[in-house]
């Protein structure tokens, strides 16, 4: 467990902002797919926490580990058995960092983000567990060696009680993404029988503070320009650099450069 010494930058911003299946059976009648995705729910599912995986485990000194484990709560491996998918953001679980609320610094091997319960959850001694989102307000998941995702609880305000990712931040902007995971369901009849079929679905929720106001983003060029400001000025560089919003990395570069407007 690492104790700083010091506030960093990055701890005094994170302070401030807390105040193709379907394709593939096109073929098939709405019953012939059904009883094919009942058939092979269990086998396409993508979840690297199943039963029968080997799980990971945290490699955390006595005192840490002895926090981690008071401050979550074991989870059942099988509990999205029937649903299709997964609700979590990352293929595998991998390395990340929590900060508790007095900055406590706690690395992990074997994190993931749950988009459905808008929560964290680990692997220690072969066992998955669910971190208490009250007592780690800023989570930090490693998705290469340059490369980290950083996500805040209560930074949004239209999702107090979720985490938010921080996409940009900037002088006049920052840009916030929420993960949300929908567990639909829908009912298809059969002869005789009535089937459930119930998979996760997934969106990515865009959200800007900009000069102040709060703003919700659509990913079309024209929205984004308008939303962030200087309408022309953003259309004309997205064109000129065929820019797409819906892409990560391109939205960061308009982030930028809108901020570079404001001054």
């Amino acid at each position: 467990m690492k104790q700083p010494n010091t506030i960093t930058s990055r701890t005094l911003f994170f302070i401030f902002l807390v105040s193709v299946c379907g394709a593939l059976l096109g073929q098939n009648t709405e019953v012939e797919m059904a009883r094919q995705m009942e058939k092979t729910a269990k086998e396409n599912q993508q979840r690297p926490y199943g039963p029968d995986a080997e799980a990971p485990s945290a490699f955390l000194d006595e005192d840490a580990k002895g926090y981690l484990m008071e401050t979550s709560r074991a989870v059942d491996l099988k509990r999205y058995t029937e649903v299709r998918g997964t609700p979590f953001r990352y293929k595998a679980f991998g390395p990340g960092y929590l900060y508790d609320v007095t900055l406590n610094e706690y690395y992990i091997d074997s994190l993931n983000y749950n988009g459905f319960t808008s929560q964290f959850e680990f692997y220690t001694d072969g066992q998955l567990r669910e971190l208490n989102p009250n007592n780690f307000l800023r989570v930090e998941m490693v998705v290469s060696k340059e490369d980290r995702h950083v996500y805040g609880r209560g930074i949004n305000p239209k999702f107090r009680d979720r985490y938010a990712e921080i996409i940009y931040k900037g002088d006049y902007i920052t840009g916030t993404m929420v993960y949300d995971v929908k567990n639909e369901e829908k009912v298809v009849q059969d002869v005789g029988k009535t089937l459930k079929l119930r998979r996760f679905t997934a969106k990515s929720l865009h959200y800007a503070m900009v000069d102040g106001d709060f703003v919700t983003l659509k990913l079309t060029p024209k929205n984004v320009a308008e939303d962030l400001g200087f309408k022309s000025d953003l259309l004309k560089f997205m064109k000129a650099n065929k820019l797409k919003p819906g892409k990560r990395e391109d939205l960061v570069k308009i982030y930028a450069k809108a901020d570079e407007l404001y001054e």
